[in-house]
């Protein structure tokens, strides 16, 4: 009789846990169907770490960057070992980059620079250096001109968004060039131009 009696409440509790877990379902089908949305990180938040280290904020601007790309479409281009070079001396990535359609290398639009003592350690390498620091013999400059470059893929969706400008009125183009002449070529690089 015990047993019996136990029996029959494990299958209530049992039966009242399905219930409960098809009534949570629905609670949050409900929620995601009905419900606000919410983003991962709110608002006020953002702005307030932003404020801490002293930047503006505008409210309702959109960024408008420019960027420096080289789409090499050459199906017979060689793969090339890319690094992304930060001002501060790190490599933040290091990857294999095959030169094809939808596949482009891509810089700031401004000008960066990096130290030569903090660049020294990368250009001076057996091998041949670093082809994204240009390190041009200027005796009274402390820093060489550096394209931190990175992998882009290039799709209809980026060039609906992408508006091409003159690239003379790029800082950083001239840099992000002399880069890419000595990654792929003067002669790859005349027949797909870089664009801003």
């Amino acid at each position: 009789m015990l047993l019996n009696a136990i029996s029959s409440q494990a299958g209530s509790l049992i039966k009242a846990m399905v219930i409960w877990g098809k009534l949570k379902s629905a609670m949050i089908c409900i929620r995601l169907l009905c419900g606000r949305r919410r983003s991962g990180v709110p608002r006020k938040l953002v702005i307030g770490r932003a404020q801490r280290k002293a930047l503006e904020v505008y409210q309702g601007y959109t960024e408008q960057p420019i960027r420096c790309v080289c789409e090499v479409e050459d199906e017979y281009a060689e793969r090339r070992f890319v690094e992304t070079i930060l001002p501060d001396g790190h490599v933040e990535m290091e990857t294999e980059f095959k030169p094809m359609k939808g596949r482009a290398l891509v810089t700031f639009g401004r000008s960066q620079h990096i130290p030569k003592d903090l660049a020294r350690r990368l250009v001076e390498r057996p091998g041949g250096g670093c082809p994204f620091i240009h390190n041009e013999n200027i005796a009274d400059s402390e820093v060489y001109p550096l394209a931190q470059t990175w992998t882009l893929n290039v799709d209809k969706g980026f060039y609906e968004t992408f508006e091409q400008i003159d690239d003379s009125t790029v800082d950083g183009s001239r840099t992000f060039k002399e880069c890419m002449n000595k990654l792929f070529g003067s002669a790859l690089v005349d027949k797909y131009p870089i664009r801003c």
